[in-house]
């Protein structure tokens, strides 16, 4: 037999994350089955669902397919702020899943303006408006996925790890990037400039590419900077 029972939350809320998704968590759906198994032990089989509000939609949204203890508290609904540091924290998981990434990047950064949560940069990251990037290109042959890029901006804001199976997807999803980037620090007017290094079996027509690629990137994070400033 199954059985629910809804446990409501009171305020201050806190708002959780699970795979790019941000959401006020108001109440808890906890399902619980009676369950005999092969051996005919008796056995209790419980979840718990987190039930969330989004922004300005009506409450009440079930997190099915989540059970609490894999969602992470982000913030509370008193101080809907978070650091870079708590930026990079949330980056991190979302790179947990290599095919998913860009999704969750994007729903992240969607979620975060949607709840109304803003992100802090450092102290020492408030007055520069262009940022160095490290960009470390390597490629395996053999692989389903040969090309990757380990993206390294300044020391100790964020680094991670992308791969492709071609040279412009691996520079389109850098492109995406740092779109997503500036969107979750929409309160800030800033640029990448990346600086690539070359390292395994390129060839000299694939290095070229990459050089090409990665110069119109700086190009494009260049016009960002002057357009964002133009509507300032």
């Amino acid at each position: 037999m199954i059985q629910t029972n809804l446990l409501p939350l009171q305020p201050p809320y806190d708002y959780i994350y699970k795979d790019g998704i941000l959401g006020r968590h108001i109440a808890t759906l906890i399902v619980t089955q009676d369950k005999t198994d092969e051996h005919g032990s008796y056995a209790i089989e419980t979840h718990s669902h987190p039930v969330v509000s989004y922004g300005y939609r009506l409450p009440g949204a079930v997190w099915d397919k989540a059970e609490l203890a894999d969602c992470r508290v982000v913030c509370s609904e008193q101080n809907k702020t978070i650091d870079f540091d708590k930026l990079h924290w949330l980056l991190s998981l979302s790179m947990d899943e290599e095919d998913k990434t860009d999704a969750h990047m994007s729903l992240l950064a969607r979620s975060l303006a949607q709840n109304g949560i803003k992100v802090q940069l450092n102290e020492r990251m408030k007055n520069e408006n262009v940022f160095d990037v490290y960009l470390a290109f390597f490629k395996t042959d053999g692989r389903a996925c040969p090309y990757s890029m380990d993206f390294e901006w300044g020391k100790g804001h964020l680094d991670f790890s992308l791969k492709s199976a071609d040279i412009r997807e691996l520079l389109a999803r850098l492109s995406m990037l740092s779109d997503n980037l500036k969107r979750m620090l929409r309160d800030y007017a800033f640029a990448f400039h990346f600086k690539p290094s070359l390292s395994g079996s390129f060839t000299a027509e694939e290095r070229e590419q990459l050089k090409e690629l990665v110069k119109s990137q700086n190009e494009r994070e260049k016009e960002y900077v002057g357009a964002y400033s133009s509507r300032s």
